[in-house]
C-alpha cells in the first residue's frame, strides 16, 4: 500500500510570498541567514516540458532549514520571454506550476544547508524523486507526481537515506541508522555503550562522544535497498541471504541503464601491502599502510579507511569488488571529482579519480602511482584510459565524464574544455594500448536541455541568486546573451530584499610579501564616501568572486555585508595558499597568511580607504593558525580579533587530534617538522601559538561550535590564565560550517557586535538582550586599557 504524507508539504499561493518594503534599509545578519539560495542549476525533465529549481533558506524562529522545489512549465516560460521586452521581473504566477515546501532540522557540514536535495526526474517525465529531511534530520526518499500533485515516501521510517539512483523502473538507495542529533555530544556512555572498557586500541574521542563517529566518520553500517511496488525492501546477498551492508563516509550508488547492476563505494575490509606504492597528493596525506592482522580490531581502526568501487547484480544480490584499488580522494586528490558513468549499453562503467590496481609483477613498468580514469565491464575486466597527474601545475580538474552514443569514446569535462579519449578496436581482445587521446575542444556553457530558450540560476557579487530565462538566439552563447541583457527574471525567491541598500562588493587585488597576487572581495558601506578612512574587518579563508556576497567563507562567524552596513570596510581575503609551496611547512602561517594580511592592510591604508589603527580580523578553521601567527608577530596592526572554531595548530590541538582520525596529529608534525617531544619540543615552544600567547595584545572572541573544540586548551584557557581580554561564544550542538539558522544568526550577530564595539566604539541598543553582553565587554575594554598603559 502506498503511504501518503500530505502533512510534510504545503502548496502555497505564490501571490502571498511577495511583500515589498516601503522604505529601504541596510543588510543585516538576519538577511544572510534567511535569504533563499538556489541549489545548483535548473533540472529539466527528459522531455524538456518542465524544469525544477530547489532553493533553501534558514528560519531563525524555529531553527530549521526551509527548502522549496519550484516547478516550471517550459512552454509558459517561453511564452513569457516572447511577450516581455527588456529586463524586468516576471509575474511568477504566470510561469510557476507548483511548490513543494518542507522545513526541518539539518546536519549539513559543508556548503549551504538544505532540507530537500538530490532531485532526479523519472524517465517518463511525469514524476521526480528527491530526498527530504525529517524531524530528526534523517533524509527520506520521496516521489512527486506532477499529474496528481501527490507525494509518496519510498524509504523506511527512522532511517537516513544518504544516496539513491533510478533507471527505468528500478530504484536503489543506501540507508543507515542515524543517531539522534540531540545525543551527538552527550557526555558519558550512550544506551548501547558499556560502562566499563578495557584494553588498548580504543579511541578516546569515541569513548567521549560515541555517537559522533557513527554519524561523521561512517562507523554506522549502511545497507543497499530497492523499491518494489512503492515499498522499500533491503537487498540480500545471493549466498548468505544477509543484508548487503558496508561502511562508507560518502556513499554513492549508480544503476546501469538496463537496471541489471548497481555500483557503489564502500570502505575496504583490509588494506593490502601492494597499495603502499600508491602516491599521495601531499605531505598532509600519509601513504596507505597495510593492515596488521594482529592489530586490535577496535572501531577506531575503521575510521576514515580508504574506499573502493563495488558492484551488485540487482536480481540475484551477487556483489563483489569492481576495482581493487582505493579512490583518489583518500590520498588527497581533491582536484578531480569522483565521477562514475555507465556506458549506454550498461555493460561498462567509466570511473575518474580511482587508482588502477597494481600489476601482479611489482616491477612492471605499467604500474600507475597516481589516480586514473578507468573503464570496468560488468564481468570484471579493467581498461586503463588515462592517468590524472595532479602534481602537474598545468593540471585542470576533471568535473564530469560523458560517453558518446556508440560507447567507443569518453569525453572528460574540465574547466572550460572537453578532452576526448577513443577506445581502440583491440580493446575487446584485451591487448595493446586500448585507449588513445583524441581532440580537446572548448566545453559548452550551461546546457538548458531546450533549443528554443535558455534558463539558468544567476548570481553575482552584488546580485542575489535568481532564476532567469530568455529566448535562444542562433549563433549566440549564454555569455553573449548575458552581456546583451537578454535574460528575464522568472523567479526571485526573496523579493522582500529588493530595496535593501547593499553597498558595493568588488574584486580587489594586491601583492603579498612574497610578491604573489592575492584576490579578495572589498565590501564598502552603502553610504561610502571617498576620502573617509573606515575601520577595516579582515575576513579570511578564501574568496568566491562568482557568487552573491552575503557573509563570507562560512556562516560560522563572518558578518560580511552586515559589517559594511555598520560603517566598516570588509575585505574577504583570498590567501595564496592553494597550491602554495609553503603548504604543510613551518612557514605556512607566515607566508600564506601573515604576509597576505599585513600587505592588504598597508595597501588599503596607502589608498586612503581605511584607518590602520582600527583593524579587526577573523580566523576560521585552518586560517585560525594564520591569524594567531599574525596576532603574535604583528600585534600593532590589530584592534580586535575572532577565532571562530579555528585551528590553533598548537600542543592542545595536537593531543586532542591523536584519536581524531587515522591521520591523527600527523599533519602538525609536518607543520612544525618535528613531534613535540624531546628536541622537537624546543621547536614547538618557539613557534607554536599556544606557547606565545603572551605576545598578543588584541582582545579576542573565541568561538567553539561543539564540545570537541573545547578539548584544545591551547587558546581560550591560556588567554584567561594570562589575564588577556578574551570572551567566549560556545555552541554545544553546532557544526564547523554552521548550518543551524539560530546558531548561525547568533554567531554572525555576536561577531558583528564585537567588531562594531571595538572598531566603531558603538553598542547596539536595539536589542535589550545584549545589555549583559556590553557590560562584559566594557570590562574587557577597561582591562585592555590597563594592559596597554603598562606595556
Amino acid at each position: 500500500m502506498k503511504r501518503y504524507v500530505p502533512a510534510l508539504f504545503s502548496f502555497v499561493a505564490l501571490s502571498s510570498l511577495f511583500v515589498f518594503p516601503a522604505d529601504a534599509r541596510r543588510w543585516t545578519t538576519r538577511d544572510t541567514v534567511e535569504m533563499s539560495r538556489a541549489i545548483g542549476q535548473p533540472r529539466f525533465s527528459p522531455d524538456g516540458a518542465h524544469f525544477c529549481v530547489t532553493s533553501s533558506r534558514g528560519v531563525i524562529s524555529i531553527n530549521e532549514i526551509e527548502s522549496t522545489i519550484w516547478c516550471f512549465d517550459s512552454d509558459k516560460v517561453k511564452k513569457f520571454c516572447a511577450s516581455v521586452s527588456g529586463a524586468t521581473k516576471a509575474n511568477v504566477r504566470s510561469v510557476a506550476d507548483s511548490i513543494v515546501k518542507i522545513s526541518a532540522p539539518t546536519l549539513d557540514e559543508t556548503g549551504y544547508a538544505t532540507t530537500i536535495s538530490n532531485l532526479k526526474w523519472a524517465q517518463n517525465s511525469d514524476m521526480f524523486y528527491f530526498l527530504a529531511r525529517g524531524r530528526k534530520a534523517e533524509r527520506r526518499l520521496f516521489s512527486y507526481d506532477l499529474k496528481t500533485h501527490q507525494s509518496h515516501q519510498l524509504s523506511f521510517d527512522g532511517r537516513d537515506v544518504s544516496a539513491f539512483d533510478l533507471s527505468n523502473d528500478a530504484i536503489v538507495f543506501v540507508d543507515s541508522k542515524l543517531p539522534d542529533p540531540a545525543d551527538l555530544y552527550q557526555a558519558g556512555p550512550g544506551s548501547d555503550v558499556p560502562d566499563i572498557v578495557r584494553g588498548g586500541g580504543v579511541s578516546s574521542t569515541e569513548l567521549m562522544f560515541p555517537n559522533l563517529g557513527k554519524l561523521r566518520y561512517g562507523l554506522e553500517r549502511r545497507r543497499l535497498c530497492s523499491v518494489v511496488d512503492g515499498k522499500p525492501v533491503p537487498l540480500f546477498e545471493s549466498d548468505s541471504r544477509q543484508e548487503i551492508t558496508f561502511l562508507s563516509l560518502e556513499p554513492t550508488v549508480l544503476i546501469s541503464p538496463d537496471a541489471r547492476y548497481a555500483v557503489y563505494r564502500a570502505q575496504v575490509e583490509s588494506i593490502p601491502a601492494s597499495w603502499e606504492k600508491f602516491q599521495t597528493r601531499s605531505k598532509d596525506y600519509h601513504p596507505f599502510k597495510a593492515d596488521n592482522p594482529s592489530a586490535f580490531p577496535g572501531a577506531h581502526s575503521k575510521v576514515l579507511r580508504p574506499e573502493q568501487i563495488c558492484i551488485v547484480e540487482l536480481k540475484t544480490g551477487k556483489s563483489r569488488i569492481l576495482i581493487d584499488a582505493p579512490l583518489g580522494v583518500d590520498a588527497g586528490y581533491h582536484e578531480d571529482d569522483l565521477t562514475i558513468v555507465w556506458s549506454p549499453d550498461g555493460k561498462r562503467v567509466v570511473i575518474a579519480n580511482t587508482f588502477f590496481p597494481p600489476p601482479k609483477d611489482s616491477s612492471s613498468a605499467n604500474f600507475r602511482s597516481r589516480p586514473c580514469i578507468v573503464v570496468a565491464n560488468t564481468e570484471g575486466s579493467l581498461e586503463f584510459v588515462a592517468e590524472l597527474d595532479a602534481t602537474d601545475k598545468e593540471h585542470i580538474p576533471v568535473w564530469d565524464l560523458h560517453w558518446d552514443k556508440s560507447g567507443s569514446a569518453v569525453e572528460i569535462e574540465g574547466n572550460g574544455f572537453l578532452q576526448r579519449f577513443e577506445r581502440g578496436a583491440s580493446a575487446d581482445r584485451g591487448g595493446g594500448a586500448l585507449w588513445s587521446v583524441g581532440a580537446r575542444t572548448k566545453a559548452a556553457a550551461v546546457d538548458s536541455s531546450r533549443k528554443d530558450f535558455e534558463v539558468l540560476t544567476l548570481q553575482r557579487l552584488n546580485r542575489r541568486p535568481t532564476v532567469v530565462a530568455c529566448l535562444a538566439e542562433a549563433g549566440k552563447s549564454i555569455d553573449q546573451l548575458l552581456e546583451g541583457n537578454k535574460f528575464l527574471t522568472i523567479l526571485d525567491p526573496d523579493p522582500q530584499l529588493t530595496d535593501v541598500e547593499l553597498g558595493d562588493v568588488s574584486v580587489y587585488k594586491w601583492t603579498d610579501a612574497e610578491g604573489r597576487e592575492c584576490v579578495g572581495g572589498l565590501v564598502k558601506p552603502p553610504d561610502f564616501k571617498p576620502g573617509v578612512r573606515y575601520p577595516l574587518l579582515l575576513q579570511t579563508h578564501s574568496f568566491n568572486q562568482y557568487e552573491f556576497f552575503s557573509c563570507g567563507a562560512s556562516a560560522t562567524g563572518f558578518p560580511g555585508r552586515a559589517a559594511a552596513a555598520r560603517g566598516m570596510i570588509v575585505l574577504q581575503c583570498g590567501e595564496p595558499r592553494r597550491g602554495s609551496k609553503y603548504r604543510g611547512t613551518t612557514q605556512e602561517a607566515e607566508k600564506d597568511g601573515r604576509g597576505c594580511y599585513v600587505a592588504a592592510i598597508e595597501r588599503l591604508a596607502r589608498e586612503g580607504l581605511i584607518d590602520p589603527t582600527k583593524v579587526g580580523i577573523i580566523g576560521w578553521s585552518r586560517t585560525g593558525w594564520y591569524v594567531l601567527d599574525t596576532l603574535i608577530n604583528e600585534p600593532r596592526y590589530f584592534r580586535a580579533a575572532t577565532l571562530a572554531d579555528a585551528n590553533s595548530s598548537s600542543y592542545g590541538e595536537y593531543l586532542r587530534n591523536v584519536d581524531f582520525s587515522n591521520n591523527g596529529s600527523n599533519y602538525l608534525d609536518t607543520d612544525y617538522s618535528k613531534k613535540p617531544f624531546g628536541e622537537g619540543l624546543k621547536v614547538w615552544i618557539d613557534q607554536a601559538s599556544g606557547f606565545n600567547l603572551d605576545k598578543i595584545h588584541a582582545p579576542i572572541l573565541v568561538e567553539y561550535d561543539n564540545p570537541y573544540g573545547l578539548l584544545d586548551w591551547s587558546t581560550y584557557p591560556v588567554l584567561r590564565m594570562l589575564g588577556k581580554p578574551v570572551d567566549l561564544l560556545y555552541f554545544r550542538d553546532g557544526t564547523h560550517t554552521e548550518s543551524k539558522p539560530k546558531l548561525a544568526f547568533v554567531a554572525m550577530e555576536t561577531n558583528l557586535d564585537w567588531f562594531d564595539f571595538w572598531l566603531n566604539n558603538h553598542e547596539d541598543s536595539s536589542a535589550p538582550a545584549k545589555v549583559e553582553q556590553y557590560q562584559r565587554w566594557r570590562g574587557l575594554r577597561q582591562l585592555q586599557e590597563k594592559l596597554s598603559s603598562t606595556n
